[in-house]
């Protein structure tokens, strides 16, 4: 099974990713997982939930360099601890891609991204920062995020 696993391998090259957390009580986001997972546990009884939005480019299998997708992604997630192993791995609560073929096929796999239209705006500054990330459209209803004032992180 080794040959299928690298046969069905896909490579795709990821941009303009904003990865916002928010620290939230257990309680919380407890009935968005499944009991089996012990959530990651931060200061007492504390966890994180993220918002993760990203363009995903030239998505394809490794062997078939044909045909190469484009599409966006938007996913909720929290972090939760492997029950077998201790380790700590990340539990997406629900995602979202804006291509229906993307949808269609991982939803074959059992991998549930739903069909989403949004957009990312993402201008740069002149060195290549950011200057301001957008993101808007629906999905489960409108919505529409904004994050700007971007400062570099220091080399």
């Amino acid at each position: 099974m080794l040959w299928l696993n690298q046969l069905l391998r896909i490579e795709m090259i990821l941009q303009d990713v904003l990865y916002i957390s928010y620290h939230v009580p257990i309680e919380v986001v407890r009935p968005l997982v499944p009991e089996a997972l012990p959530l990651s546990v931060v200061g007492g009884d504390n966890t994180f939930i993220s918002v993760v939005i990203l363009k995903c480019r030239h998505v394809h299998a490794t062997y078939f360099p044909f045909p190469r997708l484009h599409y966006e992604q938007i996913n909720i997630r929290t972090y939760v601890k492997d029950p077998q192993t201790g380790q700590q791995a990340v539990y997406f609560i629900r995602s979202a891609v804006t291509s229906p073929v993307v949808s269609a096929l991982t939803s074959t796999m059992g991998l549930s991204w739903e069909p989403a239209v949004f957009h990312l705006d993402v201008p740069d500054f002149p060195d290549n920062w950011p200057s301001a990330y957008s993101a808007g459209g629906n999905w489960q209803g409108n919505w529409f995020l904004k994050a700007d004032n971007f400062i570099s992180l220091p080399s």
